[in-house]
Formats: C-alpha cells, structure tokens, sequence
C-alpha cells in the first residue's frame, strides 16, 4: 500500500512505548525522535499541525505493508498485553466480570420451567491466578493472539482480538475458554485500557466459560414470575378451568379424582405481560383455546363456548371453578358454559374451534 493513505492515532516510538499522538507538542518534541507502525514498523511522522487533527502518517510515496485491519489488531494485541503485564508487575487487577444467576426450580417438576429471578455480578481476578501472557504461540492446532496461563496449572484462556474477523469456529467449538475483544476503531481501545472485560464490557465476548447458577426453590406457595393456569377435561366432557399461583392448589387439582380426567393442561404467563392481557381474554380467552386444543387434540370436550347453538356470552366472571354463563340460542337460556355435558342439543361448530385456536398464539406474542 502506498504510504500517506492511512492516518494513525498511536505508534511506537523510538524505545518502543506505544505512543498516543495527542499526547504530543510540537513545541517540545525532538524533530531527530522517531516514531514507528505498529504493523508494518516502518517509520511514522507525526503531524501536529493546529488547523487539522493530530496523526501520525508514513511518508508520502514510500510503500508500507499497513492496512486498517493489521493496524487495529495489532493496537489491540499491544494495549492488551502492556496492561496485563503492567497488573502483574505491579500487583494490580485485571478483573473478569461475571454474572451468577439465582434460579428457582420449584415447578420444575411439575411444569418443566425454572424461573430466573435475579442476576449478580462478580468480579475475578485474572491477575491473582493467571500469573503469565504470551502473545502468538502455539497452543496445539491454533496460535492465538494472546494466552494467559497458569504456570502451575497450565490452565489457560485465549485473548482474541477481532477486527473484521472473529474467532474460527473450530477454536470456539474447542471447549478452551476464550475472551474475545472486539475493536473496530481506535477508540475500542479503551476498553481495554479499563482493565475489566465480562457482561459489562460491550466490546468483550466470553466464550466457553461456565454459566455459574444457584438452583433451589426461592418462593413461598406464590411465584413471583408466573401466573398459572391450570385446565382439564372430565370423563363427562365437562371442561374445568383454574387460576392458581399457589403448588398446595395445583397438586390438589392434578391428584383429585384422576380417575374421571381424560386430559389436563397448563399453562403460564409472565406476570409482567399479565396486565397486558385483558380481563376477558386472560381469563375468557385461555378457557377458550383449552377448550379448542382438547377438541383439536381428539378429547370428548363439551363446553357451550364451542357449541353451534352458543350465541351470547353474558357474564364473563370467574370464580374457582371458572364457568362463565352463556345464552343458548336453542334453549333461549342462560346458562353456565359447562351445560353441554348434559344437553341434548350440543353441536361442536368448527368455525369456533379453529378460531379459539389462533389465541394459542397470541398467547405466545406475550
């Protein structure tokens, strides 16, 4: 590449410190010192003029073997490893953060879902066990940028820098634990310069580290996070329907007569959507795509809400066995929805299932 085409903020100067050009006064500064690239190490003139901004610059009509990319990754490479070697020196830390998740399994069993409910940070040292960096050394098929090692152990962790590429995927399948910072401009750096990289670093990716997790039941008979629904279908084809939060409720329904339940369901919503759902459809619409899933599942299902008769839903209350009143065309009645168990005129409408279907996925958008 011909010289003068690329301006760069940093350089190393003559006794191989990494030099920031805005550091520099053209008043003070020694026109015999001399500056090179960080990647093509040839030499660099600093501009420090007052009208433009501040750079160093290879001189016109030289060629060079700089580019952006090997320019930033070695900047990366180089910041990276002065720091680190500078917290070993003199005792300082390079933290690591990291985040333990606090998980309550109480439903697991039941339901199959855990609950997050809280995220900490923590910070490790990198310095106090990684007592050593090497940069561009072989570490069996691959060569990465940087290694911090244990000397005792020999654990270790690669440091990556990408630029415009990111790590292979076989060095990120390859189980060893990977920090890959990512540096786009020159100003990525400071980063870096923190001496911190983690979840809190937003140019810093973990690879192959282990999520750590504290499991155990966290909540009393309330989920903080869900509410519960809970659904099943007599021998009869009546339909029940129940809103619980409470575990003593939902074993009680789930063991009660198993014998006359043809099939149960469940299902939960995040309490922080749950005021999103209307009245009616949070109670109303969930009793309705029960309903519809039993029909669409093959289950002798009878509930007025499916019936081709069902014209009006009148009171659209709940209480603990959840049974909305309907008017029935045929039977000009009003009447619990849980009537077509035992009436002569029920007539399942397709039209209805299928429709009562489509709330299963807006039940997802949640």
């Amino acid at each position: 590449m011909m010289a003068g085409m690329i301006k760069f903020r940093y350089a190393l100067d003559q006794d191989g410190r990494l030099v920031d050009v805005f550091t520099l006064d053209r008043s003070q500064l020694d026109p015999n010192f001399k500056f090179y690239s960080l990647d093509c190490h040839q030499s660099l003139i600093p501009h420090l003029g007052s009208t433009r901004i501040k750079h160093f610059k290879h001189k016109a009509g030289t060629k060079n073997g700089s580019s952006r990319e090997t320019y930033l990754h070695a900047l990366g490479k180089l910041v990276f490893r002065k720091i680190y070697e500078a917290c070993i020196a003199d005792k300082m830390p390079f933290y690591l953060d990291y985040s333990i998740l606090t998980i309550c399994d109480k439903f697991k069993l039941q339901f199959g879902k855990e609950c997050i409910l809280s995220q900490e940070v923590h910070k490790f040292d990198l310095v106090n066990y990684f007592d050593e960096i090497v940069e561009e050394k072989n570490d069996g098929q691959f060569r990465p940028d940087l290694m911090i090692v244990n000397r005792k152990s020999n654990q270790k962790i690669y440091i990556e820098i990408a630029v415009t590429h990111d790590s292979s995927c076989a060095k990120l399948e390859s189980g060893v634990r990977i920090i890959e910072f990512k540096i786009r401009h020159e100003d990525d750096i400071e980063q870096i310069k923190k001496s911190v990289c983690g979840i809190n670093n937003t140019h810093a990716t973990l690879y192959n580290f282990v999520q750590k997790k504290i499991r155990g039941i966290q909540c009393g008979d309330n989920c903080t996070l869900y509410q519960f629904y809970y659904f099943y279908v007599q021998l009869d084809g009546q339909c029940k329907f129940w809103e619980r939060v409470c575990e003593a409720d939902l074993k009680k329904l789930r063991n009660a007569n198993p014998d006359v339940i043809l099939t149960q369901n469940w299902r939960m919503i995040p309490l922080h959507n749950h005021g999103a759902l209307n009245f009616s459809f949070s109670n109303t619409g969930m009793f309705k795509y029960f309903v519809a899933k039993a029909i669409y599942d093959g289950v002798a299902a009878k509930d007025c809400f499916i019936c081709s008769n069902h014209a009006t839903l009148i009171t659209p209350y709940r209480d603990d066995s959840f049974q909305p009143k309907i008017y029935c065309s045929k039977l000009s009645l009003t009447v619990h929805c849980t009537y077509a168990h035992k009436c002569e005129f029920f007539s399942i409408d397709e039209r209805l299932v299928q429709s009562y279907l489509s709330l299963g996925d807006l039940l997802d958008s949640k």
